[in-house]
């Protein structure tokens, strides 16, 4: 024991030296302590369903607010702390339980700045985890150095020097001045316990604390710093896709919508959404974000389970609590046996002539549809296309994959779709992505054009937004303009070639809505084949549908032909 707190020591002196010299080389200097130690906890917040119980508890969320007040010229440091416990109980036949959880801390905003021009040495996270009685007992700490980093007992010789979704450790800690969004602290953590305790309990203390320098802090005043840490049982589904999308050295296709920048290669980081959505976005041949939904899948069209391929357009936390929904659509186009065949709700009489110069899909029979066949007014409320074709008929296909247990269509989630649209101008004239965006989603309208029209519409299943269209393309492609689109087509992931229906209608005119047209534009068509005796139009759809928050990735990589599975 002594020598466990003669390095405990040791660790501290360390972290307040690197402090010091912080203060020498004048840069802001922020970071964050996570400690695990033993101790108790009595808030509960996870039960798992085994013999052994492993219960998690949490305890606070991190707020720094940098003001005139809290924060002048040669003031005190600014510090939040809040906790988290992972408790074990063993079972009362063996005493012996041994499991994992997973830490993670979600910085939902932050947009302190550097204050220095040496960048390196600014806002940084100390991660640590104190050591147990046992690891010493046991030899593990024989290559131990005392360096501000998290420590973790592996299989084979301690490894230092970790790095944390990207961030590099150096002397003083991990860089974090202009990090939002997931950051995984560890994972496969290990617990036990054995008699006659029965009861491990790890808490781990995440403080961050934003250093105050003896020079004009004016910069980071109204500079606002929010977190808080998650621990459970099950990795998260977004730490795994944002390791596998966000290699070290290459294009990120997988980015946080904050409109701040995050990553070294990102352009056009003011175009975000700045929903805090996380979205794909890149040409098909770097994006690799396919799953299996429905039952085994194939790449191969000619295999029947060519059907249960799709993709994920992103991730989504409409509430804002930090609990992101999977948004999946089709990889290819909807078929008669999924959406239904003639005379089911919007479906025509028509068959895609299929131009493989511009077909990127694989299907050789490809079903048309109008966007509204029956009441021909552009209300997705009165649409049979959503009504008839998508949540009805798609649905009762999905429940017969498993219709004992309706397991798939248990997955997808009940969501709000909002479908007042906008007006032409608002929509893809002279708009980039972020405009589109705003006017679409943010800031619809319904117009003249049908009063009535519903706003919002919930259901389990809808169609892409023309801005989950445009921020599918390479960032360099946001500024384009939805109605000239063809140009980023090669760089976005969701161009398939054929004329396809949007579920945005548009504000202008009562009997139209948007659509993609073969060469990758944005523009409006009309709904039916009956509307004032004008031309009609039939397209293609492409189910979309949000899955429920609980369920989980167990293996794949995102490629077509190792596409992510997942369970609930």
């Amino acid at each position: 024991m002594e020598e466990q707190n003669k390095r405990k020591s040791i660790i501290y002196l360390t972290i307040g030296v690197l402090t010091l010299v912080s203060l020498v080389v004048g840069a802001t200097y922020a970071y964050l302590q996570a400690q695990v130690k033993n101790g108790t906890n009595a808030s509960v917040d996870i039960t798992s369903g085994s013999t052994d119980h492993l219960v998690f508890a949490t305890d606070g969320n991190i707020t720094i607010n940098a003001s005139a007040d809290n924060f002048k010229e040669n003031g005190l440091d600014l510090s939040d702390t809040a906790t988290a416990s992972a408790i074990l109980t063993a079972n009362n036949t063996t005493h012996i339980a041994n499991d994992t959880y997973n830490v993670y801390l979600d910085i939902t905003n932050n947009n302190l700045e550097y204050s220095s021009y040496k960048k390196e040495n600014d806002t940084k996270i100390y991660l640590k985890k104190e050591v147990k009685e046992e690891d010493i007992t046991n030899g593990i700490l024989d290559t131990y150095t005392p360096i501000p980093e998290l420590y973790l007992k592996v299989d084979g010789p301690t490894t230092f020097n970790k790095k944390i979704n990207g961030l590099n450790l150096d002397s003083e800690g991990y860089d974090i001045t202009e990090k939002r969004g997931l950051i995984t602290i560890a994972e496969d953590v290990p617990i036990s316990t054995t008699a006659p305790e029965g009861m491990t309990t790890d808490t781990w203390t995440i403080t961050i604390t934003f250093k105050n320098l003896k020079t004009n802090q004016q910069l980071n005043t109204g500079k606002e710093l929010k977190g808080k840490i998650i621990i459970q049982k099950e990795k998260l589904v977004l730490s795994k896709l944002l390791a596998d999308a966000n290699k070290e050295g290459e294009e990120p296709t997988l980015l946080y919508h904050d409109g701040q920048k995050d990553y070294a290669k990102e352009a056009n980081y003011a175009l975000e959404a700045e929903d805090y959505s996380y979205r794909y976005t890149g040409g098909n041949d770097v994006v690799n974000n396919y799953v299996c939904f429905g039952g085994d899948c194939s790449n191969e069209p000619t295999n029947d389970n060519y059907a249960n391929l799709y993709r994920i357009i992103g991730l989504f936390d409409d509430d804002k609590d930090g609990v992101y929904n999977i948004k999946l659509i089709k990889a290819d186009y909807a078929t008669e046996d999924e959406t239904g065949g003639e005379g089911i709700g919007a479906r025509s009489n028509s068959y895609y002539d299929i131009d493989e110069s511009i077909y990127q899909g694989k299907l050789t029979t490809v079903p048309k549809y109008y966007w509204n066949n029956d009441t021909n007014n552009n209300n997705w409320g009165e649409s049979n296309l959503n009504t008839k074709n998508l949540n009805e008929f798609y649905l009762n296909y999905i429940k017969g994959k498993e219709p004992e247990t309706e397991k798939w269509y248990n997955m997808i989630e009940d969501h709000t779709w909002t479908t007042a649209g906008n007006t032409e101008e608002n929509i893809y004239y002279s708009q980039n992505a972020k405009n589109t965006y705003n006017n679409e989603i943010k800031n619809p309208a319904v117009g003249a054009a049908l009063s009535t029209a519903v706003a919002t519409y919930p259901a389990r299943v809808g169609l892409m937004y023309i801005s989950d269209y445009m921020y599918g393309a390479s960032q360099k492609n946001w500024t384009t303009v939805a109605s000239e689109y063809s140009s980023a087509v090669v760089n976005n992931w969701l161009y398939l070639g054929l004329n396809e229906w949007f579920i945005t209608r548009n504000a202008s005119l009562m009997g139209s809505t948007y659509i993609i047209d073969e060469t990758g534009n944005s523009t409006h068509r009309y709904i039916s084949d009956n509307y004032s005796g004008l031309t009609y139009y039939d397209y293609t759809i492409r189910p979309v549908m949000y899955l429920n928050s609980n369920v989980k990735i167990t293996s794949g990589t995102g490629t077509s032909s190792n596409p992510y599975i997942i369970s609930q």
